[in-house]
């Protein structure tokens, strides 16, 4: 498969994602199309479509990479430093854990780069090239969410366009100062660091920020805060 195509099948799951995320609603915010109850056959129907359609790309990539590795050994190509073997193994480690990246994203607001990130680099891949490829994975996700936010009228533009902006200057920087850093001192492990770094900080910050909550919901007696609702009682209560 050409790298358009590879392309092209990363621009359709967006859209499928994108769509059926409109289809469905969610989150105190009416589907744009016609009504979907909460909670219901088709609400649970349109939500394991999505997952069925995603793995269904996650196993045709896989095929495609696993035959692109056969023909390289067949060929007699060796790796080169930095590149990864899509044998079985990584196969099926990387989807894996790519999943239980974007759950804690969901569920703790995390960014899904932030566990893709050491993975890549647990499998050996350049350090480089990991921070590349998990930028353009969280730029997929990432759009595709605010899209569905905006559309539904969850996000005010203005924000999302100020935001997005501070953000994308923050990588500009970012990204300067690490290939200063390459450049000049031939010193890839900077990545390593900053990226551990970030996940430390994070990891220290979201629990404090969770242990605060917690102690609030405590002392003001919101017994209700410690208890486990319905997705769809959520939903409405975020109206």
């Amino acid at each position: 498969m050409a790298p358009c195509g590879l392309l092209a099948v990363l621009v359709l799951s967006w859209g499928y994602v994108l769509g059926m995320a409109l289809l469905r609603g969610g989150h105190g915010a009416a589907p744009l199309f016609f009504a979907v109850p909460c909670g219901g056959w088709l609400y649970w129907m349109l939500i394991a479509l999505s997952i069925l359609g995603m793995v269904s790309v996650t196993c045709m990539v896989g095929c495609h990479l696993s035959s692109l590795q056969r023909r390289k050994a067949e060929a007699g190509l060796k790796a080169l430093e930095g590149d990864i073997a899509w044998e079985r193994g990584a196969l099926m480690r990387l989807p894996a854990f790519c999943m239980i990246a974007g759950v804690a994203a969901g569920l703790l607001g995390i960014g899904g780069g932030m566990m893709t990130g050491p993975l890549m680099l647990e499998l050996g891949i350049n350090p480089v090239v990991s921070s590349a490829t998990s930028a353009f994975m969280v730029l997929f996700t990432s759009s595709a969410t605010t899209a569905q936010f905006l559309l539904a009228g969850m996000l005010r533009l203005d924000l999302g366009l100020w935001y997005g902006a501070v953000g994308a200057l923050g990588t500009l920087v970012g990204q300067g100062i690490a290939s200063y850093f390459i450049r000049n001192y031939a010193r890839e492990s900077i990545i390593v660091l900053a990226l551990g770094g970030v996940i430390g900080v994070s990891s220290v910050a979201m629990g404090l920020a969770g242990l605060n909550h917690v102690v609030a919901d405590y002392h003001a007696a919101k017994w209700d805060a410690f208890e486990l609702g319905s997705l769809c009682d959520a939903g409405r209560d975020a109206e």
